[in-house]
């Protein structure tokens, strides 16, 4: 019986650990399409398109305070479902839990995703051509740096990096 408690708290105390890194990874990883200032400037941006492109980009950092938000609930309903399931005949409500909990993770993901995609997309449609290619130029530096080092923060200069 004790051998059996044991097993179900280092389980639990397993999971618990990697739910939270994980949770803390996808919450770096969300962030790293989002131009920083520096990008912004790079494109020689006129003042009206600078104000559209705060516009644009506020909105998208609004959303995500409240993605984070909403992940750190997400994340205490889990924690406070899964601290009562340490006994035997719990198991299968463990599992569905951490499922219930993943697809919330990834329904949330897929938002800040999506967000991100169209503010990307406001932002070439007001771009002339030259500032159009040179955003996506920068884009697909951050894309290449962040592949290159997933750790690396939201803000940082690929150039730099290189």
């Amino acid at each position: 019986m004790i051998k059996i408690k044991l097993t179900l708290i280092i389980m639990f105390v397993s999971a618990f650990v990697a739910g939270i890194s994980t949770g803390r990874v996808l919450d770096q990883s969300t962030l790293s399409a989002v131009p920083p200032p520096f990008m912004l400037n790079e494109l020689n941006l006129t003042p009206e398109q600078q104000q559209k492109a705060r516009l644009i980009w506020g909105e998208v950092f609004k959303e995500r305070e409240a993605i984070h938000r909403t992940r750190e609930t997400l994340r205490n309903e889990r924690d406070q479902e899964t601290l009562a399931l340490l006994n035997e005949s719990q198991k299968p409500r463990f599992a569905e839990i951490q499922s219930k909990y993943a697809a919330k993770q990834d329904a949330m993901t897929q938002s800040w995703k999506k967000l991100e995609d169209d503010a990307v997309e406001q932002t070439k449609s007001m771009l002339n051509t030259e500032q159009r290619k040179k955003f996506e130029t920068m884009l697909d530096e951050r894309a290449a740096m962040k592949k290159k080092d997933p750790t690396a923060p939201a803000n940082a200069d690929p150039k730099a990096a290189n």
